[in-house]
């Protein structure tokens, strides 16, 4: 076939776009929500007599192939190829066109590699080496036969045995004759062996359980897998495919072909595991599914939500207090990418998450999914672990100016709100309601209440400018108004450094004995009494920072308390302890003052209230210093000793 000569009529337009779009039967034609203009109802028609699509919005008409090039923003060529996949036509057929981009020949091959890891992996799950995988699918796990099929998991056994059956179908059929080694090397699954083996290369997959990974058009670009519970080793529990031509994680989620079902009414439902997925898909397998690859979703994931027709995404995490907090963190996502978020109000018990519940007892009985608002207002005085005791202003102000830093940006130079100019007024004005509504869960007093009720006419004002701008004008204006100094100001960008001299102190068995022996009261506690009070104002890469830095200071004091052991101290050797000392203490002043400044700035709590915490922040911060000139000039003091000897 040659690209004159294609015949249009095998590429049948309705059974291309129902990968892509949610159609409905309406009459002699089908519907759909069109891709190319920013569609509120279904004006795209579908005819399957004449095969042809068109928008009577935004005029743009075509086949099944110019749909493809226009959605996919690929060549005739690329889109005759994607076609074929789609319809599940015979490749060969394209034999005579000469594909000029060798990018589009990998694809091609890796496609095709991956089918045949597909078969293999859903193979080998069937057979003797799968029998333990398999048993713990069905009696741990409590998933059924049908489930398992659906969802086409599967095994991987030994590197050797996939490497055998790699040879055995080379051998056998011609269509596989351009695997080689530099081509394992660039499917994502394969890396160089180099230990002393028979083999130069192995797969990263083995003994493990096999989770197919899909595009939304259905087809088999990668891989995720579990490693079995019995294995005591430190490997990995999840492991995915490294990214290729075809696999690019940040991109992506799990059971993306679920989408192809959306229409305007569905929730889509968004978990953290892919074993809650596969429960939910046993209790409702109606239900619209999708699953993070790794712990939290990524920005491209975020705009292939909000690219959808549907904007009602459910939550179901983790039980535990970081699932609770990765919820809130994520409905400050969704909201910025102006998605309405729910979440699924399960009674967990003693369960850590829904596919463990179901284990547990497969009866359980969903309820009906609520808005975030709603979930918040049960929960916000267990979204995160307090050090002791604050007020109830302050933690409903925290919550409260986090789910609106969604939704608008503060330049604090200027003391201005602006909306983000992606969002659309009226979605603001509907979140803005619900989110100050929170107030409603707290005593305050007349002054409090006032507070809040000008605060929010600021942020109604700040929509209502949007409202009458442009969006080109609205972006300038969010430009111009970003703070220049977020950088600066960054703990991660201040402080990385730490981490590093810790872990070389570790290393340093005089140097441990000299702060386990003569600084013992160095650690101060209010850096993570004040970390843990107010996490929500500290940026994702600060949160994950300073959990580090708590990890690390923990191992530290293990390492300290075997350096007591040690009888004397043979040599001074100061500078790695200043430096970590000097780090630490810097580290907690900017803490402290960070919280400080969002108490100064809160324009909703009463006068009373933020006197008494600025001045118990200061005072702290006024002992603190104390405590760091008499440790540095007890410093000295040894560097001098130790001079003398």
């Amino acid at each position: 076939m040659s690209l004159k000569s294609f015949d249009k009529s095998k590429y049948k337009v309705k059974e291309i776009l129902q990968n892509y779009l949610s159609l409905e039967k309406r009459g002699r034609n089908f519907w759909a929500v069109c891709p190319f203009h920013d569609d509120t109802s279904p004006s795209l028609s579908i005819s399957e007599e004449k095969n042809i699509f068109k928008c009577f919005s935004c005029g743009v008409a075509g086949d099944g192939i110019s749909f493809i090039m226009k959605k996919e923003n690929i060549s005739l060529k690329e889109a005759l190829y994607k076609a074929h996949i789609l319809l599940k036509l015979p490749l060969e057929e394209l034999n005579n066109i000469h594909f000029d981009s060798q990018e589009l020949l990998f694809k091609r091959q890796l496609l095709k590699f991956n089918e045949f890891l597909l078969d293999f992996f859903e193979s080998s799950l069937h057979s003797k080496d799968g029998k333990e995988a398999l048993e713990y699918l069905k009696e741990k796990r409590k998933l059924s036969a049908s489930i398992i099929k659906e969802a086409k998991l599967g095994f991987a056994p030994t590197g050797a045995k996939l490497l055998a059956s790699l040879e055995q179908i080379k051998k056998i059929s011609h269509d596989y004759q351009f695997i080689n080694e530099g081509f394992l090397l660039k499917t994502g699954i394969f890396m160089k062996n180099t230990n002393n083996s028979l083999n130069s290369i192995f797969p990263i997959f083995q003994n493990r359980i096999i989770f197919p990974i899909f595009s939304k058009t259905s087809e088999i670009i990668g891989f995720s897998s579990r490693k079995l519970e019995d294995l005591r080793d430190n490997s990995p529990k999840y492991i995915h495919s490294q990214e290729t031509a075809l696999f690019k994680k940040t991109n992506l989620l799990y059971n993306l072909q679920d989408l192809t079902r959306v229409n305007k009414e569905d929730f889509i439902y968004l978990f953290e595991g892919f074993f809650d997925l596969l429960v939910m898909k046993l209790l409702k397998p109606n239900n619209i599914c999708l699953a993070l690859l790794g712990s939290e979703i990524s920005n491209n994931g975020l705009k292939l939500l909000s690219s959808l027709s549907n904007k009602k995404i459910v939550l179901v995490l983790d039980n535990d207090r970081a699932g609770k907090n990765a919820t809130l963190k994520l409905f400050q996502k969704l909201l910025k990418n102006e998605l309405n978020p729910y979440i699924l109000p399960i009674e967990y018990g003693n369960c850590k998450d829904l596919a463990e519940m179901y284990a547990t007892d497969s009866s359980i009985a969903l309820p009906e999914p609520i808005l975030y608002i709603d979930w918040i207002k049960k929960n916000w005085r267990n979204l995160w672990e307090k050090k002791e005791n604050i007020t109830d202003i302050i933690s409903i102000n925290q919550i409260v100016d986090f789910l609106l830093s969604g939704l608008f940006q503060k330049n604090s130079k200027r003391s201005r709100i602006f909306l983000f100019p992606e969002l659309n007024y009226e979605f603001a004005i509907s979140q803005l309601s619900k989110i100050f509504d929170l107030y409603q869960l707290i005593e305050k007093t007349s002054e409090e209440e006032q507070a809040i009720e000008k605060q929010k006419k600021k942020y109604i004002e700040a929509i209502n400018l949007s409202s009458i701008l442009s969006r080109e004008d609205r972006g300038w204006i969010n430009n111009y108004s970003g703070d220049e100094d977020v950088a600066s100001n960054d703990l991660v960008h201040q402080y990385s450094s730490i981490l590093e001299i810790i872990e070389e102190c570790k290393k340093d068995y005089q140097k441990l004995s000299i702060l386990a022996k003569e600084f013992s009261n160095w650690e101060s506690p209010l850096l993570f009494q004040y970390f843990e009070n107010y996490q929500l104002n500290f940026t994702d890469n600060e949160n994950s920072f300073l959990i580090k830095i708590r990890s690390s200071i923990e191992d530290l004091k293990d390492h300290l308390s075997f350096a007591l052991e040690e009888e004397q101290i043979k040599t001074l050797e100061l500078n790695g302890i200043i430096d970590f000392l000097e780090l630490y203490y810097c580290l907690v002043i900017s803490v402290i003052r960070r919280v400080k400044n969002y108490i100064v700035s809160s324009s909703t709590m009463g006068f009373p209230d933020k006197y008494d915490l600025v001045n118990q922040m200061e005072s702290e911060e006024l002992e603190l210093k104390k405590d760091i000139v008499k440790i540095f000039k007890k410093l000295l003091e040894l560097e001098e000793k130790f001079k003398e000897e």
